[in-house]
């Protein structure tokens, strides 16, 4: 009988600054038309979050995130639904870009849980 590995998720906190408000030059929004984007539920969320709680693999590839506004209230989680996520799609490894973060490793399983309650219509 063979034995599963258990494997220890890492999970860190990345903070944002505001995002510009500058227009997209006119080749990225001929882009945006012909390529379906990735976060097609989220992407007006964005530009209002200000702190993501990343979970990584052993790897430390991203494998979850969840996005906070400004005010701390999650507002995104991904992968979910049809939203690939906006950290977790770049799925290289953060080679110890950032350190563990405490609170996120203690709370991101039930912060998961109870978003995915409240986004269950993105699941169809």
């Amino acid at each position: 009988m063979q034995s599963l590995a258990v494997i220890e998720m890492k999970y860190i906190e990345v903070k944002t600054g505001s995002w510009k408000d500058t227009p997209l030059p006119w080749w990225c929004r001929l882009l945006q038309r012909i390529i379906p984007p990735a976060n097609p539920d989220y992407e007006r969320f964005y530009p209002a979050l200000r702190t993501w709680w990343v979970e990584l693999d052993d790897k430390e590839v991203p494998t979850r995130e969840i996005g906070f506004d400004a005010d701390g209230n999650p507002i995104v989680l991904a992968p979910f639904g049809r939203n690939c996520g906006f950290i977790v799609d770049t799925s290289t490894p953060w080679n110890d870009a950032y350190e563990e973060c405490l609170e996120a490793k203690a709370k991101f399983q039930a912060t998961w849980k109870e978003l995915e309650k409240s986004f269950s219509e993105l699941k169809q």
